[in-house]
């Protein structure tokens, strides 16, 4: 059986983040902020997963509107493993350090919004499994239920 639940970006630009569930491996496909919200309205409905299998998360490419959730997301699912094309991983770590600035300068020290640090997005990036185009990999998740891995690939 398959689970999709749109979690964001569903019927406007801006916190694109799709969640798919396959024989049990919880899949994320991107994890986005809005660009016209701010504090927790411009994430992903992260409560969602609260009883679901999330593995992985697979960003498409570098937009905010695609991959600025994820220091959020991270904080939530500490475990989750993050795949990405080396040149969105590349162009992820300059948009999220900005992120961190625009961040720090829209909120005071004393805003209950979960602000993170340069250092927890450069963690973040080094982190994030590179993977070439047209490459397949094999994967399944810790509830995964089928004798068969998920095969998965990126392309242009």
């Amino acid at each position: 059986m398959i689970k999709f639940i749109p979690l964001g970006g569903a019927d406007e630009i801006g916190a694109s983040c799709f969640y798919i569930e396959i024989a049990g491996t919880g899949l994320l496909l991107d994890c986005g902020i809005h660009p016209r919200l701010k504090g927790l309205e411009a994430l992903p409905n992260f409560d969602t997963l609260s009883d679901l299998s999330v593995d992985f998360v697979f960003i498409s490419h570098a937009h905010q509107d695609h991959l600025g959730g994820l220091p959020f997301l991270i904080k939530r699912f500490p475990h989750i493993k993050i795949f990405a094309t080396e040149q969105t991983k590349e162009i992820a770590a300059i948009t999220l350090h900005n992120a961190v600035n625009i961040l720090k300068n829209d909120y005071e020290t004393d805003n209950p919004f979960p602000i993170y640090s340069h250092e927890e997005i450069d963690f973040l990036v080094r982190s994030m499994v590179e993977v070439k185009y047209n490459e397949t990999i094999e994967l399944s998740g810790l509830r995964h239920t089928s004798s068969y891995k998920l095969k998965i690939s990126f392309h242009d």
